[in-house]
């Protein structure tokens, strides 16, 4: 074979890569994502950081733990820390498998977070507060915060405005507190006043409702005038 010859086949050969190269480059970049630019104005709008429910609860826990900070919507990961097993790992093989797992329990956990969460002035978490929403949450979301927290000696409850446990209860809850015996009572004297006003007050309704349903009475007729007869 003469040496033209291999040129042109090296030739076609280099052209063959270059056109292969490109058709290559154009696939990158025809299936890449598009490039975002920063906008002249942000397609966003501010919010209210918690709904008309949430903010009765909230009202409601500065009043319950007037010496207690309480944050609202912060995420879990925020104030946990997963345990580092890539450290007590022995093998190379061990601490790839660890950090797999610290990266799928991070991704997992990212995304959860408590309505509110109180904690002392220093910042250390003693309890998380979750308000249902429209779509409340799932059994399982439920269940792994409960067993989360537990683990980390921090308590967790749900509540609704319409639920709200006595103040006493949720500070033994979430500081250990134990009631003393006149809160209790007082707390019991309020209850039963409470439920003595809404009886009187059903009570008054319903004979409201009984006088308002009365016929009312005939009008009485004219008197009649005594006419003198004339002669």
């Amino acid at each position: 074979m003469s040496g033209s010859t291999w040129l042109m086949l090296a030739l076609g050969l280099l052209a063959s890569l270059a056109l292969g190269a490109a058709l290559y480059a154009w696939q990158l970049k025809r299936s890449a994502p598009p490039k975002l630019y920063l906008p002249e104005k942000w397609p966003l709008v501010s919010r209210s950081l918690v709904n008309p429910t949430e903010d009765k609860v909230w009202s409601w826990l500065r009043e319950v733990f007037p010496d207690y900070q309480v944050m609202v919507k912060a995420p879990i990961l925020r104030f946990t820390t997963l345990n580092d097993a890539k450290k007590r790992a022995a093998s190379a093989q061990a601490k790839a498998n660890a950090r797999v797992d610290f990266e799928r329990w991070m991704e997992l956990l990212s995304g959860v977070y408590a309505t509110f969460t109180i904690c002392t002035v220093a910042g250390k978490v003693v309890g998380c507060v979750d308000v249902p929403g429209r779509s409340p949450s799932t059994k399982n979301t439920r269940e792994l915060k409960e067993r989360l927290l537990s683990d980390c000696g921090i308590a967790y409850v749900m509540v609704t405005p319409a639920s709200l446990p006595a103040a006493s209860t949720m500070r033994a809850a979430f500081l250990g507190e134990v009631p003393k015996a006149d809160v209790v009572e007082e707390q019991e004297t309020v209850l039963y006043e409470r439920s003595q006003f809404s009886a009187e007050q059903a009570r008054f309704q319903a004979e409201l409702r009984t006088f308002t349903k009365q016929p009312e009475k005939p009008p009485k007729p004219a008197p009649v005038k005594n006419v003198k007869k004339g002669f």
